[in-house]
């Protein structure tokens, strides 16, 4: 307890004042694989379940309402919205003023909710504005871009375009079940990889064949996407 003494003319009044609840950072360190191995760019490395084989040259997409789950209600949520460019060497997100304690799981969006997936409610930077969803398909901003090439049935090499965007496809990522002890003033590291090829394997076989090689516009698709996109990050 903080106490305040306060002297005035006629009286003196005492004031017991509660400490801010300490707090800590929690440092996200994110990385890229398929199926275990770290990724490479415009390699015909890669085969999902339907064995369609491919590479990747971009993937770009959002991570939003990252929320820390303790026991009972010791939880805590962090609403920024943070652009992720696979492509970049290292990529920490910064999750500041975590109150102390140790939490059992961890949660997210990626892409960005209703109420900020709207035309211009994030701040108009370079990596926002290549997000943005037409306004005549609906508007707001794409919540994954993952593109590259793969093989057809006559080894033909063909454009792959998975774009995801839209309320309706919002992806949840299922809680990851890590320790995350926070202590105060202290940054705690944890690291989360996505492996790619979720994309296309559970609960739905995506087939570039039979499903399409490019989603933007078919609701059918990008179901399938924002389904099988709920386990792509797992805690190393």
């Amino acid at each position: 307890m903080v106490v305040i003494t306060i002297v005035s003319c006629t009286k003196t009044q005492t004031i017991l004042e509660k400490p801010a609840t300490p707090i800590g950072i929690l440092n996200i360190q994110i990385s890229h694989e398929v199926d275990g191995k770290a990724l490479i760019f415009d390699s015909m490395l890669y085969h999902n379940k339907a064995n369609n084989f491919y590479s990747i040259s971009r993937v770009n997409y959002y991570i939003s309402n990252i929320k820390l789950w303790g026991k009972g209600n010791n939880n805590y949520l962090f609403d920024s919205i943070m652009f992720i460019d696979a492509s970049l060497k290292s990529i920490n997100l910064n999750v500041s003023s975590v109150p102390v304690g140790n939490y059992q799981f961890i949660s997210f969006n990626i892409g960005i909710d209703a109420a900020r997936n709207i035309h211009n409610a994030i701040p108009n930077s370079p990596e926002n504005i290549s997000m943005l969803w037409p306004d005549v398909m609906g508007g707001g901003y794409h919540f994954l871009k993952l593109e590259g090439k793969y093989l057809d049935s006559l080894n033909n090499e063909k454009g792959i375009a998975i774009h995801i965007g839209l309320n309706s496809s919002l992806v949840y990522q299922n809680p990851i079940i890590k320790d995350i002890n926070i202590a105060e003033s202290k940054t705690t590291y944890l690291s989360l990889a996505m492996n790619l090829n979720e994309w296309f394997t559970n609960p739905y076989t995506f087939n570039f064949e039979k499903d399409g090689n490019y989603t933007m516009g078919d609701s059918t698709a990008m179901n399938h996407i924002k389904n099988n996109g709920n386990d792509v990050f797992y805690a190393k």
